[in-house]
């Protein structure tokens, strides 16, 4: 009786913690993000700013391989005054900044920059400012030749985060640069604890990831004026560099990686001419991902299940049957990664000629070919 009385009394603290959270996150939500941040800093700011990395070394480390990811897209000029938008620690501040003139290293954590300070107290070109308000207004306007923010924007939902990101542009030089980072739909499989569909609209959840589609990247670049330059994916992210413009340029149309795009070029590299009738027939194929999307190889996604295919198709090129046979990916493909795979195909038992309509199919949705491109033709004759 009183552990059941307990376990009740327990779960009524927990479900009133959960609604005192979510009612301080609408009243008073930047002090609410202050104090989650401020507190999770306290106790392992590395992992607070990078799931998984505790190690300090492998931290830095992986501060310079972003600002490597930075300098893939955008060209640093030493004289410029760069903002580092949640900084955090410093993980990317500290590389940055022998490379510029300036930067100011902005938080809304008071925490986060106590240890910045210590971190880089040897750097005099690095300033801390500490954000109070939704405005920004702590940073000058028209102020920044670049700007960039990583593992921020997915820890606000949506709403604010373009809101924020529309503050940010008014920081912004006209002519200036903005780089962000986006976690992907990959990032909810290789961190599956940190996402929720409820943090999409939920300002109470400052710790889950908010994942990004590239026609919600675009919106957001199009809805700040902000003029898309490159677009890149790496290891489940979405790293993207604009640049902020006015006049027609503002509005021109964005390049064709930040269209969710499947795309496939496939070779048959063995596989024989004839094929006797009643046997199975094997033939071996090299799959290059050339779109932006990775091609996942779980059949549990209803969204992203992605298998080698073949149709079977008359010498006259009607498809006599369309799920002909099917091959699983061992592994999942990202965009410009490449294997060969082998796929056997049932027997057919009518002699004549056919081909084999060699495609990747994304299962429930649709082929590749269906969206764009052509799909891969092999001539094969069944002998007696």
């Amino acid at each position: 009786m009183w552990s059941m009385n307990l376990s009740k009394y327990s779960y009524g603290l927990d479900v009133c913690r959960s609604l005192f959270h979510r009612l301080l996150a609408q009243i008073a939500p930047l002090h609410y993000l202050a104090g989650f941040w401020d507190e999770l800093a306290a106790t392992d700011p590395n992992q607070a700013i990078l799931t998984g990395v505790t190690d300090d070394q492998e931290f830095l480390k992986s501060g310079r391989c972003s600002l490597g990811f930075l300098e893939n897209h955008i060209v640093l000029d030493s004289t410029w005054h760069v903002l580092d938008y949640g900084c955090g620690t410093g993980r990317v501040t500290r590389f940055i900044a022998p490379k510029v003139r300036r930067v100011t290293a902005a938080d809304i954590s008071g925490t986060m920059l106590s240890l910045l300070k210590q971190e880089t107290k040897h750097i005099s070109t690095i300033t801390a400012v500490r954000i109070r308000s939704r405005s920004l207004k702590e940073l000058p306007d028209n102020e920044y030749d670049l700007i960039f923010s990583m593992l921020v924007l997915q820890h606000l939902n949506k709403t604010n985060a373009s809101k924020t990101l529309f503050h940010l542009g008014h920081k912004l030089k006209t002519g200036g640069y903005m780089f962000l980072q986006f976690p992907s739909a990959d990032y909810k499989r290789t961190f599956p604890e940190l996402y929720d569909r409820m943090s999409e609209t939920d300002a109470s959840q400052p710790g889950l990831a908010r994942l990004y589609y590239p026609h919600e990247i675009e919106m957001l670049l199009h809805d700040n004026q902000l003029c898309p330059l490159k677009f890149e994916y790496r290891d489940g992210d979405y790293y993207v560099s604009a640049r902020k413009v006015v006049g027609p340029d503002a509005l021109k149309p964005l390049p064709p990686p930040f269209q969710e795009r499947y795309a496939a070029d496939i070779a048959v590299m063995s596989g024989a001419s004839s094929w006797p009738t009643g046997q199975k027939y094997s033939l071996t194929c090299r799959l290059r991902n050339i779109g932006n999307m990775s091609w996942r190889n779980d059949e549990t996604d209803l969204v992203n299940y992605v298998q080698l295919g073949v149709s079977l198709a008359a010498d006259d090129g009607h498809i006599i049957i369309r799920d002909f046979a099917r091959q699983a990916l061992p592994t999942v493909l990202g965009p410009d990664a490449e294997i060969t795979l082998s796929i056997t195909c049932p027997a057919i038992t009518e002699k004549g000629r056919y081909f084999l309509l060699i495609d990747m199919v994304n299962e429930r949705h649709f082929w590749f070919h269906d969206l764009a491109g052509t799909v891969c033709r092999h001539a094969v004759e069944v002998i007696s």
